[in-house]
């Protein structure tokens, strides 16, 4: 399996097994190209366009999507593509087109300790993303709320997970053509036991309960299953809706679920273009990058930027006067973030090829998987001692059980004792004479009263000792001709 396959099974296993806040059609774009992959299907360009735009001629925005800008008095921290809590998952993995809440949270706390900047905005093109994560975010981006200015910034799209974050800002801005909302949360829940079926396989697991281990591969999804994962959904909808009522004074939970006579309430999934996200209350304004930022300059009149091209030149569109970078991003500091990001990135892909081969190991066992991709030190050989000392635990309680069933059964038999019978406690028409037994209801009698315990043992002794008796016995009773 090459890299680029982990990479693909990594974010797949991800996808399917992760409650999203995404614009329900990118979720289905998403999931299509993601399974189209996993089959093997070539991604050519066009495909991938599907799930990550490329940026239209003349957009303004940075080269790098991700990177940290100042332009004067104002920090812009950019919210692009799908957002995942870690940088693992999305970011790295999709060369450009995510976001992590980490990244976000780093230069948003960057912003706040720069004495220099006193405007922060959120600048938003993203549709969403994992639900993992950016609740606590938001609590973030709220609370920060009175140290400086906080604004958000729609462009293009501000969908699900990324509204979610923009709401907590003090205002919402939109250009004219964005779309906004989708508030709400979705989850794809594979049930692959047909597919396994087909292919001779049989999935069996052994859980504690239920809705243990539900979704696991191979296996069915019960009614069960399904109405607990709806109620996790239902949870992470709640905080959603909470949150925007917090970020959006002028909103309330009512407004945001009621439904109205002849349409569905705000809060159902879907996005509103600029002008009606305004009238719902979703946004305060419609305007643009560069009218927000215009009058960001520095006392001398001087702007600042700190996102640079290889060239050393500024990567933002538009020719500024007498740019000057920043004394703390200047040429050296660009480089060692660069040599930082660098390592993060070696990092990432170390840790996901960790966590595959991790996987494999422990793959029937889901608990000891689930400890053993938390705990960093965790390698491909430690994993297998984890396992090792797991079966011989196993083993080793089996056999004590089995121990202990074999000495009571011992302690039993050594309790019961055997009835001492005769030919003289039967009837004299049933005892033995010399030849043995008169017929074979007198040959049972013999050995049920020598096995009164085990009837079949007895029969089984009387056939192999008369089995003349027995004969005679089964044609007398019409069994036999």
């Amino acid at each position: 399996m090459t890299e680029q396959t982990h990479k693909i099974a990594y974010l797949i296993t991800a996808f399917e097994n992760s409650a999203w806040m995404l614009e329900p059609g990118f979720y289905n774009r998403m999931s299509q190209v993601l399974l189209r992959r996993d089959a093997g299907v070539y991604l050519d360009q066009e495909e991938i366009a599907k799930i990550v735009p490329a940026a239209a001629d003349g957009d303004s925005r940075p080269a790098r999507p991700f990177a940290y800008q100042v332009i004067g008095n104002i920090a812009v921290v950019p919210i692009c593509g799908v957002i995942s809590k870690y940088s693992t998952l999305v970011e790295r993995i999709s060369a450009g087109a995510g976001c992590s809440c980490e990244t976000i949270r780093n230069n948003f706390n960057k912003a706040l300790r720069d004495d220099s900047v006193d405007t922060i905005i959120l600048r938003v093109d993203s549709p969403g993303g994992s639900v993992a994560g950016i609740d606590d975010l938001a609590r973030e981006i709220y609370q920060a709320r009175g140290k400086k200015k906080i604004i958000a910034l729609a462009e293009d799209c501000c969908a699900s997970a990324a509204y979610y974050l923009a709401s907590q800002a003090e205002k919402v801005y939109s250009n004219s053509s964005a779309l906004v909302g989708s508030i709400g949360v979705i989850a794809g829940i594979v049930d692959s036991h047909r597919a396994y079926e087909n292919q001779g396989f049989h999935v069996v697991t052994v859980k504690s309960s239920d809705n243990k281990g539900a979704g696991t591969q191979g296996t069915a999804i019960t009614e069960q299953q399904q109405r607990q994962w709806k109620t996790t959904i239902m949870g992470h909808y709640d905080l959603f809706v909470s949150a925007v009522v917090r970020g959006r004074a002028g909103l309330t939970r009512e407004g945001l679920i009621a439904v109205s006579e002849g349409a569905d309430h705000i809060a159902d999934g879907r996005v509103f273009i600029a002008e009606t996200a305004k009238e719902l209350g979703l946004i305060d304004e419609i305007s643009t990058f560069e009218e927000l930022t215009k009058s960001a300059h520095s006392p001398d009149g001087e702007i600042f930027l700190t996102d640079i091209g290889s060239d050393g030149t500024e990567a933002a569109g538009g020719a500024t006067p007498n740019v000057e970078m920043k004394g703390q991003t200047d040429m050296a500091d660009m480089a060692d973030e660069n040599k930082e990001k660098s390592t993060e990135v070696n990092d990432a892909v170390a840790e996901r090829e960790r966590c595959t081969k991790v996987s494999k190991v422990l793959a029937g066992e889901p608990e000891l998987l689930e400890k053993a991709i938390s705990d960093a030190e965790c390698d491909e050989t430690k994993a297998k001692a984890m396992l090792a000392d797991t079966l011989q635990a196993k083993l080793t309680k089996a056999n004590e059980e089995n121990a202990n069933l074999q000495k009571e059964n011992a302690d039993l038999k050594g309790l019961v004792k055997e009835p001492e019978t005769s030919g003289e406690d039967l009837p004299p028409s049933e005892r033995s004479d010399e030849d043995g037994p008169r017929d074979w209801k007198a040959a049972m009698k013999i050995y049920d009263a020598k096995y009164p315990k085990d009837p079949v043992k007895a029969q089984d002794e009387a056939m192999a000792a008369y089995p003349e008796l027995y004969g005679k016995w089964r044609k007398d009773q019409g069994i036999d001709a």
